[in-house]
């Protein structure tokens, strides 16, 4: 462990500014006219060892403003007594300028030992006209010759240009025998001396800090002292004081250096020096390099340095406050992370300062962060404006103020009218960060939207900018056609893809998918480059579930525009097929993949096997906590045809477990129901629970009439009878508005509603009154299956309503030509129970269409049969 000499302060006379002797007091020096400063060298034990140590280089001008500031020249001169120092040959003085040795001899050995090529410059008005070799050869030098102890004659060295070089000399190095803190602590009292770093312990882990030229920070913008981190005189630092040089963290490539580096030098950082450690801790921990820090008093640096940026918010200018926020942010996304895993020391005291014992974020750290930035936001740029929305984006915060607004409303007011200012990544970051914390702002979007459509081309905006953006429009929902064709048309242009990432891939027909955006040459564009990559081994699970759930919802809302690139799920299903386990895909993805592939009409049998036995070999279900990850699941395999008995009979057994199904929501419900009655699985428990749990309802008002018609119509095709739960669906149904119930009823569920009922055999006069009253309005908007099912059912429950029966007739024949076998018979079998004549229905074409078909199965023969009887009586009657 080296030393750090402490460096008393020079003193300056009273109008020569000469050096201060060591030897004499401050009645007794010399004067001199030239502006000069010493530099010696310290021989340890008689050994020639250097050490490093430089001057300040002050400027004329700051020369002049430190001569009034209170720091005279004769007051702050230090006494040097010859004899304490003879009798020290040993130990090291604190107030002593030379170890062990007389004034003299130091002289001697320094002009001796100190070669010209460490000799500075002299400082003169003109540094320009003094040239090295003349300071080298001592041409030109003013010197002061001084006769001590024996009349010796000393030059003085001349001191470094004010050009600011600096010339460095090597650090003496410690003696191999001596105990450094014993010594020191010895003569200090103490290890907290001003200028030394004891650390009795681990001295292999820290490096002392070293002295440089002080130089008063400047504003990074302007190159001007920031107006209000001016100090009053008498708090200027004295002429000649020495202080550390804040290193470069950037430069740093470990925590631990980085820490000791930004601990041993927190006096003299700055607000710039500040955010600059905490930029280079967060990439340093996004690098997983931090692990294992165990060193003790780590945690105590880190909570140091974390107090001093606090403190010293107030001196923050917009770019090194936004700079810091987001690290921080950055910090607290990488703890929550590695959260699971465990802590180290390090990281302990890191999450301590940010994060509560939940994972939650310290809000009254992040809130005063973001009163300070309130108060400054005028100044922000605007990539400070971009940097501090991404910043409180990444931890999920939106900071509420004292008046009641929030930070991002001054982020939006701020940003709205420079829209112009704001480069491609601080556009996306800007949209990016409101999206993710689900803080609407038409105006800016609009604006920001705008700006962007209003470029001659897209070239400046990466795609991560691209991909962003359009995330960012599709999950606020907010809608801007200009911007996604213009941002379609760009991409679709592209010669190759090569350049977009998986996620960006996925991100934007993610995008595009969900905001529901017409351009099917962007979805073709990237569907092929998909397609003609070697593998897809860079796609994550989460990158691959949202590609093939953005094609099959882009065919649901667009099924004339899109195909369903059968190439696209080929390669996906074959990717997964391949992979040695599912491991790394969460619930949601399984989930989505799976409603993707049955959405879109895509069989692929290996695909659907190798999922149900990835789920059914997992020792649990835990990962499937949301109960629509389960639900969406059971529904695809149903729709697809795929029986996978172990599949179902694990998922049913894991939904009726309390902490899964307390959480089960009315879509979830009827999904499920829907699932299991549709794939003839038998499973008593869940039918009998989840009905109890519909019944237990105060209120129907939370389901949807689309999970009302799933529920009733899977308890009837799984011929699970409980009367309860069928009266108390019907009771909420007739007892709707007739409006609201044209409104949000289909067809299709008005249909499947009383073919439930009167498949269960459950009677519900008023429900079928309401269901009848509503269909006779929109009998237009039934299709084929609509109409043989619902007059099927009145004929079955034996009610015979003229008007509903009548008026269905000329829907009924119009729709001839798309009647399935089983549709023919149920109508002619319902107007013949309900023997209610329709000449115009019944007519050649209906017979032709019923001969022209085969494959009738014995029950739509019975049915036909008693028609072809009810028709021939008929006819005979008249």
């Amino acid at each position: 462990m080296s030393y750090n000499y402490y460096m008393r302060p020079y003193d300056r006379g009273g109008g020569g500014g000469g050096r201060a002797s060591h030897h004499y007091r401050p009645e007794e020096r010399e004067s001199s006219s030239g502006r000069s400063r010493d530099r010696s060298m310290d021989f340890y034990n008689g050994q020639r060892n250097q050490y490093h140590d430089q001057r300040d280089n002050y400027s004329d001008e700051m020369r002049r403003r430190n001569d009034g500031d209170g720091y005279h020249r004769s007051n702050r001169s230090y006494n040097y007594n010859y004899e304490h120092h003879a009798h020290q040959s040993q130990s090291w003085d604190p107030h002593s300028r030379y170890p062990s040795s007389s004034r003299d001899d130091h002289y001697h050995r320094q002009e001796r030992n100190y070669s010209s090529y460490h000799r500075k410059r002299s400082r003169s008005p003109n540094t320009n006209n003094h040239r090295n070799s003349y300071q080298n050869e001592g041409l030109h030098r003013s010197r002061r010759q001084k006769t001590i102890s024996g009349g010796e004659s000393h030059g003085r060295r001349p001191l470094g240009s004010t050009n600011g070089a600096e010339i460095q000399m090597q650090r003496a190095a410690p003696h191999p025998k001596r105990n450094d803190n014993a010594a020191i602590s010895s003569h200090y009292g103490h290890s907290g001396h001003t200028g030394v770093n004891i650390m009795s312990s681990h001295q292999n882990y820290y490096r002392p800090p070293q002295y440089h030229h002080y130089h008063r920070p400047m504003d990074a913008s302007h190159g001007r002292h920031d107006p209000s981190s001016r100090q009053d005189s008498s708090s200027r630092r004295p002429y000649g004081q020495v202080r550390m040089q804040v290193p470069q963290f950037n430069k740093i490539d470990n925590i631990l250096d980085l820490i000791q580096a930004a601990y041993s030098s927190l006096s003299a950082m700055n607000p710039s020096n500040t955010a600059a450690f905490w930029n280079s801790l967060a990439k340093q921990m996004g690098k997983n390099n931090q692990l294992n820090l165990t060193y003790e008093q780590m945690g105590s640096h880190v909570n140091h340095l974390f107090e001093h940026t606090r403190s010293s918010l107030k001196m923050f200018g917009p770019k090194d406050l936004s700079q810091t926020i987001l690290s921080m942010a950055k910090l607290v996304t990488f703890l929550r992370k590695s959260r699971s895993s465990g802590y180290d020391n390090f990281a302990s005291s890191l999450s301590n300062l940010l994060l509560n014992g939940n994972a939650t974020i310290k809000e009254d750290v992040f809130l005063s962060l973001a009163n300070v930035s309130v108060r400054e936001i005028n100044q922000f740029n605007a990539q400070s404006l971009s940097n501090l929305a991404y910043a409180y984006a990444l931890i999920r915060f939106v900071p509420v103020l004292a008046d009641g607004s929030d930070l991002f409303d001054h982020i939006a007011i701020q940003a709205n009218g420079r829209t112009k200012e704001f480069k491609p990544q601080e556009v996306s970051n800007m949209v990016w960060a409101f999206a993710t914390v689900k803080k609407r702002h038409d105006a800016l979007f609009k604006a920001m939207g705008d700006q962007v459509a209003t470029h001659e081309h897209l070239n400046g905006f990466n795609p991560q900018a691209l991909s962003n953006i359009a995330w960012a429009y599709a999950t606020a929902g907010d809608s801007h056609p200009v911007l996604f064709e213009k941002i379609g048309n760009h991409i679709a242009r592209h010669n190759h893809l090569r350049d977009f990432k998986p996620q960006e891939l996925s991100n934007t027909v993610w995008a595009y998918a969900t905001a529901g955006v017409n351009h099917a040459k962007l979805f073709e564009k990237m569907a092929n480059h998909i397609v003609s990559l070697d593998h897809l081994r860079e796609f994550d699970p989460q990158a691959l579930s949202n590609i093939v759930w953005s094609y099959a919802t882009a065919e649901i809302n667009h099924p004339k525009l899109f195909e369903n690139h059968p190439e696209l799920f080929e390669k996906v299903g074959n990717h997964i097929v391949q992979l040695d386990h599912l491991r790394d895909f969460n619930a949601q993805d399984v989930s989505n993949m799976v409603w993707a592939y049955a959405t879109a009409q895509v069989f692929h049998y290996k695909f659907f096997e190798k999922i149900a036995n990835h789920i059914v070999g997992l020792k649990s279900l835990d990962r499937f906590t949301h109960p629509q990850h389960v639900s969406i699941t059971m529904w695809a395999y149903a729709t697809v045809g795929v029986s996978h008995p172990a599949l179902f009979a694990k998922m049913a057994n894991h939904i009726v477990r309390p902490e899964v199904f307390n959480r089960l929501d009315p879509q979830a419900i009827s999904n499920t129901l829907w699932a299991y009655a549709t794939a003839r699985v038998s499973h008593p428990e869940l039918f009998e629970k989840m009905a109890n749990h519909v019944v237990r309802h105060d209120h129907l008002r939370d389901f949807k009439p689309q999970a009302l018609s799933n529920i009733v119509w899977a308890y009837a095709t799984a011929g699970v009878n409980h009367p309860r739960l069928f009266e108390k669906i019907a009771d909420h149904i007739a007892g709707l508005d007739e409006l609201k119930l044209l409104r949000d009823f289909e067809t299709q569920h008005s249909s499947n509603i009383v073919w439930a009922y009167a498949t269960a055999q459950v009677s519900q006069p008023k429900l079928f009154q309401q269901v009848a009253n509503d269909a006779t309005q929109c009998k237009d908007d039934f299709n084929s299956q609509d109409v043989a099912n619902m007059l099927w059912s009145y004929a079955s429950m034996g009610i015979f309503n003229k008007q509903l029966f009548s008026s269905f007739v000329p829907i009924a024949a119009k729709l001839i030509d798309n009647y399935k076998n089983q549709e023919l018979a149920n109508i002619a079998w319902a107007f013949a129970v309900a023997n209610i004549d329709a000449p115009t229905l019944f007519h050649d074409r209906f017979t032709d269409r019923c001969l022209d078909n085969l494959g009738f199965s014995i029950e739509n023969l019975s049915q036909l049969h008693q028609w072809h009887l009810w028709q021939t009586k008929e006819k005979s009657r008249t």
